[in-house]
C-alpha cells in the first residue's frame, strides 16, 4: 500500500498526533512510515502502532507520497536536512508540516527548496486530544494542503489559522498557556487547602472547576466578564474573592506572562537563527534569505563565512568577527558597534545605510563594497583596503575622515569618496 504519511520523530508530541491520527482512522496502520534515531523508541511504536519505522530519513522521505511530519527538536533540523537535502526538489514533493518551535517558513523553505510547508504550533494537551493548535502556511501551498493539514491538527484539539508574525504570541498565550493555567488550579488548590480541604478534594475541586469553567464558556460562547457577573453577587463571597485577586494583579499578571512569554519566544528564535545560519554557511547550496533582524550580540564569528548571505538590518554588537568572510553579504542597514573585525573581508559587500560605531577594521578586505549613505564613526581603517569602495553620501566623522586618508589603501580613481564630510584626501 502507498505511504502517505512520514513522521520524523517519534517523541511524545510526535506519538500524539500519530496515536490520534490512527484512532480517528485518518490513516492507515500501513500508509505510515516513523523516522526515529533511537531503537528502544523505533522497536516501541512499531509494536504499539503497528506502523513501519526506520532511522533513514532519506529513506523514509523517499517513500512518502503526500504529507510528511517534522517533530524533531529544532537544533536537530540540520542533521536531518543533510539527510534528504541532496534528493530536492523532488516531484511531487510531500507537503511538509512542521512543529519545530522558533524555526520560521523562511528558513524551512530555504531549507528544503521546492517544498510545500505548514508550520504548525500544538501545546501539549494535543497529547489527550484537548490540544489547541495554530497553523501558518508557507507560500507554494494549495488549497488540498491547508485541508490536509487542518485534518491532521483537528484530530489532537482545535486549530485556527494566524500569519506567521503572530506565533510568538501563539507561543506566549496556548503554548505556555497551560504552565498558568496549572499553577492557577495548584494555586486554587492550596487555597482549599488552607482553608481547611483535605488535599484530594481540593485538587478535585479547582480541577473540575477550571474544566466545568472552560465547556460552559466553549459551548454557550458567553464572554468570561459576563459569566464572572453571574457568579458575583453584591456583598457576597465571590465578588470578595475577586477583590483580592485584582489587588494582587491577577489580571495584570497573567496578561504580563503572555507578553513576556512571547518576547521570548522571539529572543529564543533568533538565537535559532544564529545556530541555523552558523550550520547554513557549510552548504553552498542553501541559499539563506532572512526575513526578519539577526542580533549577534558577545558572538565569537571569528572566521566564520557570510559570504552571500541576506543580514539586512543585523546588529553586531561587541562581537568577534576576526577573518570573518561577507564577501557580496548583503549588509544593508546593518549596525556594527565596539567589534573587532581584523582582516575581515567585505569585498562586494552592499553596506547602503549601515552604521560602522568604534569597529576595528585593521587589514580589512572592503575593495568594491557599498557605503552609500553609511555612517562611520570612531572605526579604525589601518592598512584596510578600499580600493574600488563606494562612499557616496557617507557619513564620516573629522577624525574618520583623516584616517582613512592616512592608512586606508586603494584610494584612487575606482574609489568613489563623495561622502557628506569629504575626504577630501590630498
Amino acid at each position: 500500500m502507498t505511504i502517505k504519511l512520514g513522521l520524523i520523530g517519534g517523541g511524545v508530541m510526535g506519538e500524539a498526533i500519530l496515536s490520534r491520527l490512527l484512532a480517528r482512522e485518518i490513516y492507515q496502520v500501513s500508509e505510515v512510515i516513523v523516522s526515529e534515531p533511537q531503537e528502544a523508541r523505533r522497536s516501541f511504536l512499531h509494536q504499539r502502532y503497528g506502523v513501519s519505522v526506520t532511522n533513514d530519513n532519506g529513506q523514509m522521505w523517499s517513500q512518502v507520497k503526500e504529507t510528511v511530519i517534522l517533530a524533531v527538536k529544532p537544533q536537530i533540523l540540520s542533521a536531518v536536512v543533510e539527510e534528504v537535502v541532496d534528493m530536492l526538489p523532488i516531484e511531487p514533493s510531500p507537503l511538509m508540516i512542521s512543529i519545530l518551535a522558533g524555526v520560521s517558513l523562511k528558513q524551512l523553505e530555504n531549507s528544503f527548496p521546492g517544498v510545500s510547508i505548514v508550520r504548525a504550533m500544538p501545546n501539549t494537551p494535543a497529547t489527550v486530544g484537548a490540544g489547541m493548535t495554530a497553523i501558518c502556511c508557507g507560500g507554494h501551498i494549495h488549497p488540498s494542503h491547508h485541508h490536509i493539514a487542518t485534518r491532521i491538527f483537528q484530530a489532537v484539539g482545535e486549530v485556527v489559522e494566524v500569519s506567521e508574525s503572530l506565533i510568538d504570541a501563539v507561543t506566549g498565550l496556548s503554548g505556555s498557556g497551560p504552565a498558568y493555567v496549572a499553577l492557577m488550579i495548584e494555586a486554587l488548590a492550596d487555597g482549599g487547602v488552607a482553608s481547611g480541604l483535605p488535599r484530594a478534594v481540593a485538587k478535585q475541586l479547582a480541577l473540575h472547576t477550571v474544566l466545568g469553567t472552560a465547556k460552559l464558556i466553549a459551548e454557550t460562547n458567553i464572554h468570561p466578564a459576563e459569566l464572572k457577573d453571574q457568579v458575583t453577587s453584591p456583598g457576597g463571597t465571590t465578588i470578595a474573592g475577586v477583590r483580592e485577586l485584582e489587588r494582587a494583579g491577577f489580571r495584570s499578571a497573567l496578561m504580563e506572562a503572555v507578553k513576556a512569554a512571547a518576547e521570548r519566544s522571539r529572543e529564543l528564535g533568533l538565537l535559532l537563527s544564529l545556530t541555523i545560519i552558523l550550520w547554513c554557511i557549510t552548504l553552498p547550496a542553501v541559499a539563506v534569505d532572512w526575513t526578519h533582524p539577526l542580533s549577534f550580540s558577545n558572538a565569537e564569528l571569528g572566521r566564520h563565512n557570510f559570504s552571500g548571505q541576506n543580514l539586512q538590518a543585523a546588529e553586531f554588537s561587541n562581537a568577534n568577527l576576526e577573518m570573518a568572510n561577507f564577501a557580496n553579504a548583503d549588509l544593508r542597514g546593518a549596525v556594527f558597534s565596539a567589534s573587532v573585525m581584523t582582516q575581515a573581508n567585505l569585498h562586494g559587500a552592499d553596506l547602503t545605510n549601515a552604521m560602522l560605531d568604534q569597529v576595528k577594521l585593521t587589514d580589512a578586505d572592503l575593495s568594491d563594497a557599498i557605503f552609500i549613505e553609511a555612517i562611520l564613526l570612531r572605526s579604525n581603517f589601518a592598512k584596510t583596503n578600499i580600493d574600488g569602495a563606494d562612499f557616496s553620501e557617507a557619513i564620516l566623522d573629522r577624525g574618520q575622515v583623516r584616517d582613512l586618508c592616512k592608512n586606508a589603501r586603494g584610494i584612487n580613481s575606482r574609489t568613489h569618496v563623495q561622502t557628506r564630510d569629504s575626504l577630501g584626501c590630498g
